[in-house]
């Protein structure tokens, strides 16, 4: 029961926190995160996650001491290498991020080098990345996640021997020793499966508390033990469960919920988008609206009005961004994440300046150049086209 593991929080939406997590807790959920994933002594697992990010130092570390395999262990992703790395070590396991994946997908050398050997790994993301890490990467038997710092870290985890559409489009079910409820965030009460609301969380898994802060530690975990996530899921009649994105990154568009997450998944369907951010900004007539922030593909263009005219076809009005801008890369976290905050600070400087009126309310193909209207910003390289 010894701290062994002082894990800082990415703070992609809040300022760092540092998880206390103990032997017993970090072991065995590496343990079991490892056995359903289907690593054993036989695998060559290759993982990028760095020992500052828990990925890497329980997930990846501890799984290879204590299931056997090998682990490759790269200083820094970089796609080629791990391309490369594929083909000359026959790696049979992969673990990474979303931007890993699709990094891959879109190199060059992605056609070129061997995969075959590859048929197990883990990732955490929407199901359409899920199908490509399956059906383009090569990984067929990948298992979907989810997990928190707070969590030691891991909560729930597909099995490599599920159905297809489990390990796809769910996040899996909790380890043994691990309960998981779905509660209405303003009552407390306890959800049905189907019902969305926050994910709770309790167990050996959970924290001792965060490094420190003992009012911090008191609102996470309430007198019964309950680790309150700050996530949106729900579950379903099987007990597989469903993660919805943060619960502070569901907006509130005129009265309606919109999650940014669905949002953001759909706008990962344009063939011509990498990745894609989704914030909720204040307005004066609906009180919040959804403004987006894309990645494109090398060599790729696209406007504003190609992008609301693509949501428009699909997406309910009140969840089409009224904003969209376009990044060359997205301000990321040490863990990998995208710094929405820092995305939000870029633009309410924007708004400040007055350099854009909202986009719906712009003529339909109409572009101003990038020269116009200006609205470059350095630390997450923002610009108004690609």
């Amino acid at each position: 029961d010894d701290v062994v593991l002082l894990q800082y929080t990415s703070g992609s939406t809040a300022f760092p926190k540092g998880v206390m997590l103990a032997h017993d807790q970090t072991l065995r959920n590496a343990f079991i995160m490892a056995g359903r994933a289907g690593f054993d002594e036989n695998d060559r697992v290759l993982s990028a996650m760095p020992m500052f990010h828990i990925g890497g130092s329980v997930c990846a570390l501890l799984g290879a001491v204590t299931r056997g395999y090998i682990l490759h262990m790269m200083t820094k992703f970089d796609a080629g290498e791990t391309l490369r790395l594929f083909e000359e070590e026959r790696i049979t396991a992969y673990i990474g991020i979303e931007t890993m994946f699709l990094m891959l997908r879109d190199h060059p050398d992605f056609s070129r080098r061997d995969r075959s050997s590859l048929r197990k790994g883990w990732a955490a993301g929407s199901p359409a990345l899920l199908q490509m890490v399956a059906d383009e990467i090569g990984i067929r038997h990948v298992c979907s996640v989810y997990g928190l710092s707070e969590a030691s870290p891991n909560v729930c985890i597909t099995d490599w021997r599920d159905a297809r559409e489990k390990r796809l489009r769910t996040n899996g079910r909790p380890h043994p020793g691990v309960e998981v409820e779905i509660r209405d965030p303003e009552t407390g009460e306890r959800l049905a499966p189907g019902q969305a609301g926050e994910i709770c969380v309790r167990g050996y898994n959970v924290m001792k508390g965060y490094y420190r802060m003992p009012e911090e530690t008191a609102c996470a975990i309430d007198p019964d033990g309950w680790l309150h996530t700050g996530d949106r899921g729900m579950l379903t009649e099987e007990g597989y469960l469903i993660f919805l994105g943060r619960l502070k990154d569901v907006l509130r568009v005129g009265g309606e919920n919109v999650s940014a997450l669905e949002v953001e998944n759909f706008l990962l369907t344009h063939p011509k988008v990498i990745a894609a951010a989704v914030i909720g900004v204040p307005d004066p007539q609906w009180g919040e609206v959804p403004a987006a922030f894309l990645q494109l593909k090398e060599g790729e263009h696209l406007t504003e009005e190609e992008v609301i005219r693509y949501c428009r076809q699909q997406l309910a009005p009140f969840k089409v961004p009224h904003y969209v801008r376009f990044v060359r890369e997205f301000p990321m976290t040490g863990s990998g994440k995208i710094h929405k905050s820092r995305l939000r600070e870029s633009f309410e400087r924007e708004m400040r300046r007055g350099i854009e009126a909202p986009l719906l309310a712009t003529r339909e193909g109409g572009q101003e150049s990038p020269s116009d209207v200006g609205g470059h910003y350095p630390e997450c390289s923002l610009d108004k086209c690609r």
